[in-house]
């Protein structure tokens, strides 16, 4: 996870002056109507399986949150909605997100999983911080435990037998989620975002190391089409598709953004 961070923050300073400047500039427009969106949802998310969960608020979304206008929509991450409606029935005694970014999910899935407890692991201060502040102000905070890097000793201590596991962390799935590692994920139900994008080798890798004890699905990134979001009516179509855009990463042979479900064979 570090890794990918670094090599992220290098490509940015080795793009010409221009570029960076006109990003700066694309960033500052997005974020106008990010504040336009949000006090139209009255920083709320408006639909899909956290609706009503307050979103923080006037004074802004925290910079760990890239996106904040797909929140307020509820449009972000719009593929995995009917997983996570299935995954909500089913009543997890333990949710462990591995990346929490904003706190998002982790609030989220608290708020619609009442008898959960909820462990949280992210490497940046600042989203812990961000999920600590969101599940105060959603009232859930009692229920979440927040923790550093996770790495190859951070769930050692934890029970994943049984447990569902929400993984985002940037291209470390391919380290992490090792049953040799980890035993306890031979029962773990696994909901991974896959970051073929940073590391060709993880999709294939995570089959190997599952396909015997689990079944595996698919969901790629689909456009999002801006009349599906009432609150979008009004606004130009390109302020519209930019507010709905989650900016996804395309693997080296052009395949789009993917999640995997993974559902243990036993339990």
């Amino acid at each position: 996870m570090l890794k990918n961070q670094l090599l992220t923050m290098i490509s940015a300073w080795k793009a010409n002056p221009y570029t960076r400047w006109q990003a700066a500039d694309q960033r500052n427009g997005y974020d106008r109507i990010a504040r336009q969106i949000g006090e139209a949802a009255k920083h709320t998310v408006l639909s899909g399986p956290y609706q009503g969960m307050k979103y923080f608020g006037p004074e802004g979304v925290p910079a760990v949150d890239r996106h904040a206008t797909t929140k307020f929509l509820g449009s972000f991450e719009a593929e995995l909605h009917p997983w996570i409606e299935t995954l909500i029935k089913e009543s997890f005694g333990q949710i462990v997100h591995i990346g929490s970014a904003d706190g998002y999910h982790p609030v989220g899935m608290a708020m619609r999983c009442r008898e959960s407890s909820t462990i949280v692991f992210d490497t940046l201060i600042a989203a812990r911080k961000a999920c600590k502040t969101l599940a105060k102000q959603n009232g859930v905070h009692d229920r979440i435990q927040l923790r550093g890097f996770c790495g190859t000793e951070g769930l050692l201590d934890v029970d994943l037998e049984g447990s569902l596991v929400f993984s985002d962390c940037g291209g470390a799935e391919f380290t992490i989620l090792d049953k040799m590692l980890y035993p306890g994920f031979r029962l773990a139900t696994i909901l991974v975002e896959l970051h073929d994008a940073f590391d060709a080798r993880v999709t294939p890798r995570l089959m190997s190391r599952f396909s015997g004890t689990h079944s595996i699905e698919f969901v790629s990134a689909k456009e999002r089409i801006p009349a599906d979001y009432p609150l979008l009516d009004g606004f130009p179509i390109a302020t519209a598709k930019l507010a709905l855009d989650e900016n996804r990463s395309v693997a080296s042979d052009g395949k789009p953004q993917a999640w995997a479900l993974l559902r243990p064979y036993s339990s």
